[in-house]
């Protein structure tokens, strides 16, 4: 992995528009001009807001699927070291058991670790849906509030 994908990953990205970028926006489709203290400023504040938690979010996320994912192949890892070690010494029989057993754990291991990998995603989801209902109630609130 290089320096700068390494540097890309620990930064949230760029913001895609910036508020000079949504008045240039609105002043050349729309022919209107906007300054900072206009409600429709405070939305794309919000939004802005908004993508950089959710890419800091994001970047937890993937910290903690790194962290698992790393776990598990550890943890396989040394099932299969443990298995070739049996394959050294003892019979047919003892080997068939010891690596079915350590399937077995695997399958297990493997469930236990969807599952946990499921709920991180559903708690973000949930996290993410807040978020979103936040800053269109707070869009609606100003809406209402400058109308």
């Amino acid at each position: 992995m290089t320096e700068q994908s390494t540097t890309s990953r620990t930064q949230p990205p760029p913001l895609p528009l910036g508020i000079e970028g949504a008045k240039r926006l609105i002043r050349e489709k729309l022919n209107l001009v906007v300054d900072e203290t206009d409600p429709v400023m405070v939305s794309v504040l919000l939004h802005q807001v908004f993508l950089s938690d959710q890419a800091r979010q994001q970047e937890i996320f993937l910290e903690e699927l790194k962290q698992l994912l790393e776990q598990s192949g550890q943890e396989m890892t040394g099932a299969v070291k443990q298995s070739l070690h049996s394959l050294t010494g003892g019979t047919f029989r003892d080997i068939l058991e010891t690596t079915l057993a350590a399937s077995a754990h695997h399958v297990r291991q493997s469930t236990e670790n969807h599952l946990k990998l499921t709920a991180v995603i559903k708690r973000y989801t949930v996290v993410n849906l807040i978020f979103t209902f936040l800053v269109w109630a707070a869009v609606a609130a100003l809406a209402f509030v400058f109308k």
